[in-house]
């Protein structure tokens, strides 16, 4: 009878921690990436966007991590492949945006931004995400890569108008950090 007993509770012991690694999902994913565990995010948004190839917001994510980790090109080939696979999403037009404003090529962010705005115009997120891109060159010891305060303002803003039932705290999140980093610089 204790065998039974140990056997049942070694076999419910694996069921749940086994459950506890596959219940990992792009939230998962996203709160490793806001506490800064940047290598834990990384594992996870690979194992999801090989287990789920056609999602396209698990490749901005992984991109994304990229591009937070200074691998502006692996996070090009990301967002890159995120557009082929899931052709409707522009989150990774943005990722692809946002790695040509690190790289100091504002034309061709500007090229993919407006690709992205065409696939989805009426999205708050479209425009917050560009916006936050725009913010996203906060180096102040370089003279080059200063952020673009008022393209981001003006993208900010206009999420601000889309979200009008104000659902969204990132938006105002994103407002502040536009100012906070304009009164810094």
């Amino acid at each position: 009878m204790k065998i039974l007993k140990k056997a049942i509770t070694l076999n419910v012991g694996l069921v749940l921690m086994g459950s506890a690694v596959f219940a990992q999902d792009l939230n998962d994913a996203k709160k490793a990436i806001d506490a800064e565990q940047y290598q834990k995010a990384s594992s996870m948004l690979k194992s999801l966007v090989s287990s789920k190839a056609s999602d396209g917001n698990n490749y901005y994510n992984l991109g994304l991590v990229y591009l937070k980790t200074g691998y502006i090109d692996s996070a090009r080939a990301v967002f890159t492949k995120g557009v082929t696979a899931d052709p409707k999403n522009n989150l990774n037009l943005i990722g692809l945006g946002e790695a040509d404003m690190l790289s100091n090529n504002p034309s061709s962010a500007k090229t993919n931004f407006d690709k992205a705005v065409a696939l989805a115009p009426k999205d708050y997120k479209t425009y917050l995400y560009i916006g936050k891109a725009y913010l996203a060159q906060d180096k102040p010891s370089d003279d080059v890569s200063k952020p673009d305060f008022t393209n981001a303002l003006a993208n900010i803003t206009k999420a601000d108008e889309l979200d009008s039932k104000d659902k969204d705290a990132e938006v105002f999140l994103a407002q502040g950090d536009a100012y906070a980093l304009q009164k810094k610089l």
